[in-house]
């Protein structure tokens, strides 16, 4: 049996209800992830800021630890922004 007719037979058997109910889910899932990605952003991105004073006066381990918040909240955020565009 090819894919086409599994293809056909799927939308026979689902119809328009079950397209509809495919694109909902799609959405949903979606919008999903850009609200989860954007909130583990925010929330990197306040770690970085609340590492920053302990950074600035010199200790390493902050300094490693703000770097790194910062770029995974830069690369969430960047996700968000090419998902959208």
């Amino acid at each position: 049996m090819g894919a086409m007719t599994r293809a056909k037979d799927s939308s026979r058997r689902f119809g328009r209800l079950g397209t509809a109910l495919v694109l909902f889910g799609a959405a949903v899932g979606f919008s999903t992830l850009i609200v989860a990605c954007f909130a583990l952003g925010v929330r990197l991105l306040t770690n970085a800021q609340n590492i920053a004073p302990k950074a600035r006066k010199g200790n390493a381990q902050a300094s490693q630890e703000e770097a790194l918040n910062l770029v995974g909240a830069y690369l969430l955020f960047a996700v968000c922004a090419c998902a959208l565009a």
